[in-house]
């Protein structure tokens, strides 16, 4: 092993040191090309009310459908996967904890705290929009004014059971888990006093909400459409029928609720073929972040980050041009690091030549490389050196006793030309042990010089004898 070790190193410090170290750091590369290069799929968890049978976005020009193709340029294939059982189907940030397949999801910020445990296992990517809380009434009901008088009135809604037996906020019903969009509406029953006892909730899911039947107030999540769970009473929306419910106590609402924030949408901004609504309507909002595996790779991160501030920065109905994507303190998960710095600075150096799959890659692979050419580059220039140094400290005691000898070879003393004898028989036996790399000249110069010194003083020494 030692002999091994001895020609290993004598190899490396050879003139051709430098070819060796090449391919040293060629290797090293093409395994960090293995290691680092980024997978080509990523899974983001959907409800399943956003795909069809067939599992493909109903949607084919939504926010999810355009993400989908800025990644696909990007050679990143988008799975959309959806949980299997409709009737337990849990919130999207729930099936993120539960499912190691899912990669990221789009959760609306519920003001639940969680423990660390769970929070450092998955980041932000960063706030993507408002999600807006609305309230509706019949038109020509009494009007209310204050959250206190939803009390007593029939509230109508539709929230999946997630997995409960029985629907939430209805009598006996599980608690209402905090990984919901129901906590949400949850703290603001709370906040107005409402429970089943004194309140008639009506719970319609799986179906969804009509302008049909006894109720009074209908609490949904983003502005009705004729595609989404509010489709029913989207055309009621339309012919006045329904009108938009404003409290005149939203500011201590928001207060109270330190997630929830007082939006305003302009007269006219939600249909304005219909002038729907006629007034400005100020209501309450949370916000929708989307929500990642901690340790996702850095290459899809930043490539998903470009493709949200591409989604998600043109101004809509309910934001501003460049207001998201961005982060607020009110969000429970920490940035990511490299969404942050992306949202800040833009692509880095490398991504403005390269594809960022590339630049990813190669920026992965120099944090790796820099350290270890900064390391061995020198020690590979200086170990020649070095090596020789050490070479030349085993020669040099044996050429100090040859010298030694040499002087005194003319002594006439028997004793002592004796003495001169074991001595220089000494040097031979120690030149012969030494133990160097035999197929490199560079070293086996020095000692092939030294035995034919002795050679030399043991002539001298016997011929004047």
């Amino acid at each position: 092993m030692m002999v091994l070790l001895r020609e290993a190193l004598a190899w490396i410090t050879e003139k051709k040191w430098r070819s060796w170290l090449l391919i040293l750091i060629a290797l090293v590369i093409i395994g960090a090309v293995f290691k680092f290069y980024p997978g080509t799929t990523l899974v983001v968890g959907v409800n399943s009310d956003q795909v069809d049978a067939k599992g493909h976005l109903k949607n084919d020009k939504g926010p999810l459908a355009k993400i989908k193709n800025l990644l696909a340029a990007q050679g990143i294939h988008l799975k959309i996967k959806t949980q299997s059982n409709k009737k337990e189907e849990k919130s999207s940030l729930e099936f993120l904890v539960e499912d190691p397949e899912v990669d990221w999801v789009i959760a609306r910020n519920s003001g639940a705290e969680f423990d660390e445990a769970l929070t450092e296992r998955f980041s932000s990517l960063g706030v993507i929009s408002y999600s807006p809380l609305l309230f509706f009434e019949k038109a020509g009901k009494a009007r209310i004014k204050k959250i206190k008088d939803l009390r007593g009135k029939k509230i109508i809604f539709r929230a999946a059971p997630e997995g409960n037996e029985k629907p939430a906020f209805t009598t006996d019903a599980a608690k209402v888990s905090p990984y919901s969009n129901n906590y949400i509406i949850q703290n603001f029953l709370d906040l107005a006093g409402i429970t089943p006892e004194n309140t008639k909730l009506i719970n319609t899911w799986p179906d969804d909400i009509t302008d049909k039947g006894d109720w009074d107030v209908y609490i949904t999540f983003g502005f009705p459409s004729d595609t989404n769970s509010s489709k029913g009473i989207y055309p009621a929306i339309l012919n006045g029928k329904i009108d938009f419910l404003q409290f005149d106590d939203l500011d201590a609402v928001a207060k109270k609720l330190s997630y929830l924030s007082v939006q305003k949408l302009p007269a006219s901004a939600m249909v304005p073929a219909e002038a729907i609504p006629n007034t400005d309507v100020r209501y309450l909002s949370t916000t929708s972040s989307v929500l990642a595996k901690a340790n996702l790779d850095r290459t899809l991160v930043m490539i998903l980050a470009e493709a949200l501030d591409k989604v998600f920065s043109p101004a809509n109905l309910t934001r501003a041009k460049d207001e998201f994507p961005n982060f607020r303190s009110t969000e429970t998960f920490k940035p990511n690091p490299v969404a942050e710095e992306f949202y800040k600075s833009g692509r880095p150096l490398l991504g403005k030549y390269f594809p960022l799959v590339i630049a990813g890659l190669i920026g992965n692979m120099l944090v790796v490389l820099i350290p270890i050419i900064t390391v061995v580059w020198p020690i590979a220039h200086f170990f020649p050196s070095l090596y020789r140094i050490y070479v030349r400290r085993k020669v040099t005691p044996w050429y100090k006793k040859l010298e030694f000898i040499e002087r005194n070879c003319d002594v006439e003393s028997e004793d002592l030309r004796n003495d001169l004898k074991r001595k220089l028989h000494d040097v031979e036996k120690g030149l012969q042990a030494i133990k160097l790399p035999l197929m490199y000249g560079a070293y086996v110069q020095d000692v092939f010089n030294a035995k034919s010194h002795a050679e030399l003083v043991k002539s001298k020494l016997y011929r004047t004898v």
